[in-house]
């Protein structure tokens, strides 16, 4: 068998070629190692956001590894301390047109007012006095008065007569503690001092404005009470011919004996202004000892008047 041996010539060729190759390669390699070195490096703010740079000989190109996300780290934040109420500050008050500031010479010891204080009114200066006008004046005031079951009352009085009879007539009216309402009025007639009663005349006033009138008589015995009923006044659901027949004025009633009257003034509707009654009693004695007891009042307000 014949074996062909390849020519000496054509080896050495081919050697030559793989070694210029291998150079080639060598060459080449170093040139990426240069190139790759050289280049500027990422910062590590930018590698921070990007990731980690690859510079493996087996890649020619960079890459970027996405990196695993940090938690930032917590920032301190400050507390704010709680903020204090302002205090309120008194404000000073402007100088007034009269002050010291204004410049006013004559108004430079002025000062502030003081508050007003609730003072009892004194027993000379009432809130209003009552219509008591019967002749010519002689003489009135205020004084106190005790009542039977030892109440003080604030009490105004005048002592009035009458130019032509020359007869005089005590008034006298009891207030409340303020001295603002007029609880009740009682007038004598044919007054004589230190003499006995021979008449008076009560008048009680109720919160409701209406009035409880007796009369005293020594001489007839006899007891009068005229008492008028406030009513409240509003529009009416019945006609004004019906209304006017379901009033009953002067119904006079009295028993048997004759000694108590009563006349009634009655409106059924409920819707005049007032209804009235007038009583009358003959009873001589109970008439006695009313008088004798407003007579120890007559004492006190004659008594004060001596003082």
């Amino acid at each position: 068998m014949r074996v062909s041996r390849a020519p000496e010539g054509r080896s050495a060729t081919k050697r030559i070629a793989i070694g210029a190759i291998g150079m080639t390669a060598v060459i080449a390699a170093v040139a990426v190692f240069l190139f790759t070195s050289g280049s500027d490096p990422i910062s590590a703010r930018d590698a921070e956001g990007l990731g980690t740079v690859s510079t493996s000989p087996a890649n020619d190109n960079l890459t970027v590894d996405p990196a695993a996300t940090e938690a930032p780290e917590p920032t301190a934040t400050a507390v704010l301390a709680p903020t204090p109420m302002p205090e309120a500050t008194p404000v000073p008050d402007e100088p007034e047109s009269g002050s010291p500031e204004s410049g006013d010479k004559e108004d430079s010891n002025l000062q502030m007012a003081p508050e007003p204080t609730a003072v009892p009114y004194s027993a000379s200066k009432p809130m209003l006095l009552p219509e008591a006008v019967f002749g010519e004046v002689l003489e009135e005031g205020m004084t106190n008065l005790r009542y039977p079951r030892g109440e003080s009352v604030n009490t105004w009085y005048t002592f009035q007569v009458d130019t032509e009879s020359l007869k005089i007539t005590l008034f006298f009216a009891q207030y409340d503690d303020a001295m603002e309402t007029i609880l009740s009025t009682v007038r004598v007639d044919n007054y004589t001092k230190g003499a006995e009663l021979s008449n008076a005349k009560v008048s009680m006033n109720y919160p409701d404005g209406s009035t409880r009138t007796l009369f005293f008589d020594r001489e007839e015995g006899s007891i009068k009470l005229n008492q008028q009923y406030m009513l409240p006044v509003g529009p009416s659901m019945l006609s004004s011919d019906l209304r006017r027949a379901l009033v009953y004025y002067g119904m006079g009633l009295e028993d048997e004996s004759g000694d108590i009257q009563v006349e009634l003034h009655l409106d059924l509707s409920g819707l005049s202004q007032s209804e009235g009654l007038e009583f009358t009693r003959v009873v001589p004695d109970t008439v006695n000892d009313v008088l004798k007891e407003l007579q120890s009042l007559v004492e006190q307000i004659e008594d004060n008047r001596a003082q």
